[in-house]
């Protein structure tokens, strides 16, 4: 991408009756030295010549397909470096995500776990509960049966009471209706 970019801005700068050298100054001038430094590990700071690569007098086309070999093959490397830059980040989110499902598999399962445990012990209390309710129905019962014999036996007493009262009075009236005399 970057290698078409110099292209084109080499089409829009070139000019008739303009030396190559001024060309490929303003091409050069275009790619900002950060990205050179980054692609390449150099800075530059002189001005871009054909005579630094060719001498003085050299065929400038040489000089610019050079070039473009030497773009080219930084252009590769940096394809490659960022190819595996890209693979390496791919291969670590997949196992960060391969860790993360492993993680959410595992409290999946703690969670079941103690949801099987709260089942038991609820489970259990209930059970607990319902024994107790039955226990406590059976004592009801047995309560209310009793207290029913209890009244019952209170009842009788009372009865024989009252009959044994009323038999003293009409014993009483008795001896005093004879008492008097006919």
């Amino acid at each position: 991408m970057i290698l078409r970019n110099v292209l084109e801005a080499h089409r829009q700068n070139f000019k008739a009756g303009q030396p190559t050298s001024a060309i490929d100054l303003q091409i050069i001038v275009l790619l900002s030295n950060d990205h050179l430094f980054a692609l390449h590990g150099l800075k530059w700071e002189r001005i871009c010549s054909s005579r630094l690569f060719e001498g003085e007098i050299r065929d400038r086309g040489a000089v610019l397909a050079r070039l473009e070999r030497w773009f080219t093959e930084i252009l590769n490397q940096q394809d490659m470096m960022y190819r595996g830059l890209f693979s390496n980040v791919r291969q670590e989110f997949q196992l960060q995500k391969a860790a993360l499902s492993l993680d959410i598999l595992a409290s999946q399962q703690k969670l079941q776990s103690q949801q099987v445990v709260c089942s038991q012990a609820y489970d259990d209390k209930l059970k607990s509960i319902e024994d107790r309710q039955d226990a406590l129905s059976h004592e009801i019962m047995e309560f209310r049966v009793q207290a029913q014999e209890n009244y019952n036996h209170l009842m009788s007493q009372l009865s024989e009471l009252v009959d044994y009262i009323n038999r003293g009075r009409d014993d009483k009236k008795e001896e005093s209706g004879s008492s008097r005399g006919p």
